[in-house]
């Protein structure tokens, strides 16, 4: 009986062999395939880089500096309409500005009893409804003039309009417009 169990074993560790060569050669052959598809994807990168690389070598520095310039001229106009955009708003803002004050102290008068004098309409103050639909940043009360400060006698609408800009450019902390 010892004679039977000897085959058997040897018959078991050639079935391990065969089986341990079956999967050495399969790896083998797994390995090859993934080297085969290394070299290849390589192959396909490498003439991807020359194509781009002549594409590189193929453009003009010049034109490239030239639509550079192109560029920056047109950032730069935009930039300068920008400002000049920005100028006229604080202008319109400035023109409403005066509209709202004229509107003010034309309510005023109209509110103002009819036998008080002319020249007491520069003491008078504007009504607080208005000012309550101008913007917070407008709504900062102006300092009413003195009869001392601004004699009535001899004004026009010029000097009016004047001295409303000249507090407006005060009270903004601006300089004052050249005539």
């Amino acid at each position: 009986m010892p004679n039977w169990i000897i085959i058997v074993t040897l018959l078991v560790l050639a079935l391990l062999l065969a089986l341990g060569l079956f999967l050495l050669a399969r790896q083998r052959k797994r390995a090859r395939l993934e080297l085969r598809l290394a070299s290849g994807r390589r192959q396909l990168l490498g003439r991807e880089l020359q194509t781009y690389l002549a594409e590189l070598d193929g453009l003009d520095e010049e034109a490239i500096a030239a639509k550079r310039q192109d560029a920056e001229n047109a950032l730069d106009q935009l930039h300068i309409a920008l400002v000049e955009c920005q100028a006229h708003l604080l202008n319109y803002e400035d023109m409403a500005h005066l509209q709202q004050c004229k509107i003010d102290q034309l309510s005023a008068v109209a509110l103002a009893p009819p036998e008080a004098p002319i020249e007491a309409l520069s003491e008078t103050t504007p009504p607080t409804e208005p000012q309550s639909r101008r913007p917070e940043r407008l709504q900062r009360e102006l300092k009413q003039p003195t009869v001392s400060e601004h004699p009535a006698e001899g004004r026009d609408r010029t000097t009016i309009e004047g001295d409303l800009l000249d507090k407006i450019n005060q009270l903004q902390g601006r300089k004052k417009p050249k005539k």
